[in-house]
């Protein structure tokens, strides 16, 4: 064999070998990778019912995995097999990836589970690692004395109270003739409102608390 043969037949082996460590090395990652799932979920709990939220817009957070180039979201009603959302996202530069939900998607007085599942791509193949549920529930419904068949009599420190959701609350009429709605401090019951210098008539009544809920009535006003 002549030295030039010799020469070529060194830099094939040479580059069956680079490639087949390239491939040993690919396969050995995702085997790696099959296992990696996003952790530390927030907001929730690993065992059920888990924990009350404060709110209905609640930003959900997972640390990503390395080497992961997707991650689908998954969030599903207590005792739904089917998710009411399910998002897909590129992975990102940070640590941590975390994202919200749009208005309207979560209801008071609900239980609910969530979980992310981790996307792979290497080597032209793809694969997937799903992580444990995180388990929550959202606050209690809001609820208020207010009745739009019973007329509110007003003044001499009576009112309505307002019940469940989540304190502080916020209280305004959609008419100008209400002067004040103030705050009258804790009930036992609840949060006690009144409305004061309200002319009698038919007005509409705004209520809000911190966890994005909101009640609207339309009430009769007597003196």
């Amino acid at each position: 064999m002549t030295k030039g043969k010799r020469f070529s037949l060194a830099v094939v082996l040479l580059v069956f070998l680079f490639c087949l460590g390239q491939t040993v090395e690919a396969v050995g990652m995702i085997k790696n990778v099959t296992s990696m799932a996003a952790t530390e979920l927030s907001p929730g709990a690993a065992v059920s019912p888990g924990p009350v939220l404060q709110t209905l817009m609640p930003v959900f957070r997972w640390k990503e995995p390395q080497y992961a180039k997707q991650y689908q979201f998954l969030l599903y009603a207590d005792g739904q097999e089917a998710p009411i959302f399910d998002a897909t996202f590129d992975d990102g530069d940070e640590d941590y990836f975390q994202t919200a939900l749009r208005p309207g998607t979560l209801n008071a007085d609900g239980k609910y589970r969530w979980q992310v599942k981790s996307i792979y791509n290497m080597n032209g193949k793809t694969s997937v690692s799903a992580s444990t549920f995180s388990y929550f529930r959202t606050p209690a419904a809001l609820r208020s004395g207010l009745s739009e068949t019973t007329p509110l009599r007003v003044g001499g420190g009576i009112g309505f109270q307002i019940l469940g959701g989540v304190a502080p609350y916020e209280c305004a009429a959609e008419t100008a003739n209400i002067v004040k709605v103030f705050r009258q401090g804790q009930d036992p019951k609840g949060v006690h409102f009144q409305i004061n210098a309200l002319a009698p008539g038919t007005t509409r009544v705004m209520l809000r608390d911190s966890s994005g809920q909101q009640l609207v009535r339309t009430i009769v006003v007597q003196k």
